[in-house]
């Protein structure tokens, strides 16, 4: 992480700056959440960028970029509208980049106790964003070393499995595509053991790597929906009208060497809005964040699609919902 001047005094330690710290709180977080252990993530100040601006770098290529005041707190503006806030004058107008919503910053005093507003302080603002990056960047992230590494721990616990497994079925490379589909989806490997246990099962009958990731979906999908539930567990959903689901399913092929949907430019962006436009309804309703519902033969194809376009989107596939969750369809 690049940022400018003013920001260096929330980051230095000397200056009572607390990002380092809540860096490496994330990392552990990462780890005890997803069992996902990240790189050391490297800091400093750079007179190239505007004193209140920071990058996001991945192997050295910028990937994100965002802007906080160090001395304001953040919030978000459909927030304060719907809680009448005042908004202040002097309040400086932004975008929160890990969700691309508008947003207000403002000065904690100026804040009314009286309504209960989530505040964000530009430490936190600049973590979540590290979080959305790392997740999204998997795949650039995870290395073949960091993949061994889990194998060897795997072993550790269950030596059969993981002997039977790799590299009689599936060859390190493959484990690595695996590892790198679920957690660009948010979905955790902490229970590594479990995921070599059910691979070894898969993996008779398939060594693609997709194929046997969407498997792991399958016996993983309890903690999938409830990571994307409400606490009623009530998954509010955007669905495709059944014609539009069969196009993208006739749309589906090979590319390269996995299945990717190849739509025109128009039909990308016709999806692109209903989709923008069903989130918008459901945000009306509920702060869930709502998942798109689909059939499994699409569902990893749709959210590479998607991830493109949306900062964060969650694709799910009918199977993948589990009995005592209950579906709201927008």
């Amino acid at each position: 992480m690049h940022f400018g001047h003013d920001i260096l005094k929330i980051a230095d330690p000397e200056q009572e700056g607390r990002l380092l710290a809540k860096i490496a709180a994330l990392r552990q977080r990462l780890t005890d959440e997803l069992g996902y252990i990240i790189p050391n993530i490297r800091v400093r100040d750079s007179t190239e960028l505007n004193s209140k601006e920071y990058n996001i770098l991945v192997r050295n290529i910028k990937v994100a970029q965002g802007i906080v005041y160090p001395d304001r707190v953040m919030i978000i503006t459909d927030e304060a509208k719907k809680k009448k806030f005042p908004i202040p004058e002097d309040a400086i107008s932004g975008i929160f980049p890990v969700c691309n919503e508008s947003v207000y910053w403002i000065k904690s005093e100026q804040v009314d106790k009286s309504i209960s507003l989530t505040l964000v302080d530009p430490c936190d603002v600049m973590v979540t964003h590290i979080k959305k990056c790392v997740i999204k960047y998997a795949d650039e992230i995870i290395t073949l070393e960091s993949t061994a590494k889990l194998a060897e721990y795997a072993k550790e616990q269950s030596p059969v499995c993981v002997e039977n497994l790799i590299p009689k079925y599936i060859s390190l490379v493959d484990l690595q595509k695996i590892i790198i589909n679920l957690v660009r989806e948010d979905v955790s490997i902490k229970d590594i053991v479990y995921i070599f246990e059910k691979l070894s099962d898969y993996a008779r009958f398939s060594q693609d790597p997709d194929i046997l990731s969407e498997k792991l979906r399958y016996s993983l999908r309890k903690h999938i929906c409830t990571k994307h539930a409400s606490k009623d567990k009530i998954l509010y959903a955007v669905t495709l009208p059944d014609n539009e689901e069969k196009d993208l399913t006739d749309s589906c092929n090979m590319a390269e060497y996995r299945k990717e949907i190849i739509l025109s430019l128009d039909k990308q962006k016709n999806l692109i809005e209903y989709i923008k436009s069903s989130f918008d309804k459901i945000k009306e309703i509920t702060d869930v964040q709502p998942v798109i519902l689909c059939s499994p033969e699409i569902r990893l194809s749709l959210f590479r699609l998607l991830n493109n376009h949306f900062v964060e989107i969650t694709v799910l596939s009918n199977k993948e919902i589990v009995d005592d969750f209950m579906i709201e369809t927008v």
